[in-house]
């Protein structure tokens, strides 16, 4: 059951696709109903506390949003497959379910990143291979939402496939391991996954990487389980190995280094003029929000970007939240953000005071990843994000139960 987890896992992540959706449903009710079953067993264990409040709301959500899912018109040729769009919600529990030891969060972590590294060595090839895909996407090609973003940016080939997503995430817990642990082997990691980074050509989600690891860094120095001259020391060496791979980048791809360049500095541009993606943002935003001023608590149609032939509604988080789901699910949505960041902050403490950096660097991670998809506006818009959020939702509370709980048991007597 674990390998199928797994397989399912990797085609809801975006690292491929079955050709015949009917397959993808039965294996994931077959996955789902399990992980149910084993979770009813086990809730009245799992730790801590609040993850009954996680529970009851993502239960609320995943009812909600399918009810928004079955009263809209169908979609799909059958209005039953309309809640497909809510099979990611259920990510949370199979997390809790199948990260139930030790061996097993290593598994899961270990195959996560070597499925990032293929993801980020097929993004490279795809890139050079140029902006249409090297694979039929109607087979077990993944492509996503690249359509949207393909072309050229200066010499190079943008390529954003839903891998991307991952490979941000996994980024991110990275230079946290490096900062909190004592390993250094992880550099050679960050210098290679900067390439598909630099590749996707996204620059919201360059600088929401900055972001959220400074913000992190600081959650990590308010609850002292690092100081800031450590952060700067271990920072210092990260950045030296950056800039000599940055500095043989233009001899190993000097069209990569100068596109990347050029995109980088047309951001402050773009802000100050308030133009290029920024201007076509706020005004696809301001139509949206007119349309939702009619629909306020339901919103219009999860699936009016489709119909409407809309794909700018996708580009704005909030924006699409209300105008698919209304202002209900919207609210629902950030009291399972907030949820996530409250259970954040109980696990960390906890961990500081078990000193467990295991605990310590899944908590940070959650917290880091709620304001990664908050900033770069990534909501419900696919399902390879949404599954995403959930599952290192579910994730977080299985290591936490996992790593903590015999401390706690002694702790009790």
């Amino acid at each position: 059951m674990y390998y199928l987890f797994v397989f399912v896992l990797l085609i809801f992540l975006g690292f491929f696709r079955i050709p015949v959706p009917g397959v993808t449903d039965v294996l994931y009710f077959i996955l789902l109903s399990y992980s149910i079953v084993k979770y009813v067993e086990i809730r009245k264990t799992i730790l801590p506390a609040f993850s009954r409040i996680a529970e009851f709301l993502i239960i609320i959500f995943a009812g909600y949003y399918s009810y928004c899912l079955l009263s809209a018109d169908a979609f799909y040729y059958n209005r039953f497959f309309n809640l497909r769009n809510v099979y990611p919600v259920g990510f949370y529990f199979i997390a809790i379910v199948f990260a139930n030891s030790e061996v097993r969060i290593t598994k899961i972590i270990k195959a996560f990143i070597v499925a990032c590294l293929i993801g980020g060595v097929i993004t490279i090839i795809q890139s050079l291979y140029g902006s249409s895909p090297m694979f039929d996407p109607l087979g077990f090609y993944n492509i996503g939402h690249w359509p949207g973003q393909m072309g050229m940016v200066g010499s190079i080939s943008r390529v954003m496939l839903p891998t991307i997503y991952s490979i941000y995430i996994l980024y991110i817990a990275l230079l946290f391991y490096y900062v909190i642990s004592n390993e250094t082997r992880v550099t050679g990691m960050l210098l290679f996954l900067l390439i598909p980074i630099f590749i996707s050509f996204a620059r919201s989600y360059w600088m929401s990487i900055i972001i959220v690891f400074f913000l992190g860094i600081c959650l990590l120095i308010w609850k002292k389980v690092v100081t800031a001259t450590l952060v700067v020391k271990k920072l210092f060496f990260v950045i030296i190995v950056l800039i000599l791979g940055i500095s043989i980048l233009p001899y190993i791809a000097p069209d990569l280094k100068e596109s990347v360049s050029d995109r980088f500095f047309l951001t402050f541009e773009d802000v100050e003029n308030k133009s290029g993606t920024l201007e076509y943002r706020l005004e696809s935003s301001a139509e949206a929000l007119l349309m939702w001023s009619e629909h306020i608590w339901t919103g219009i149609d999860p699936f009016l970007d489709l119909r409407a032939e809309m794909p700018e509604l996708s580009d704005v988080g909030y924006t699409y939240v209300l105008v698919t789901i209304g202002l209900i699910g919207f609210i629902l949505l950030i009291l399972i953000w907030i949820s996530q960041i409250i259970l954040s902050f109980i696990m960390l403490g906890k961990a500081v005071k078990l000193e467990n950096n295991n605990v310590i660097l899944c908590s940070t991670l959650l917290f880091a990843s709620v304001i990664f998809w908050i900033i770069t506006q990534q909501y419900l818009q696919f399902d390879f994000t949404m599954t995403l959020t959930f599952f290192i939702y579910g994730f977080a509370v299985a290591v936490y139960n996992e790593e903590l709980r015999p401390e706690e048991d002694e702790e009790n007597g």
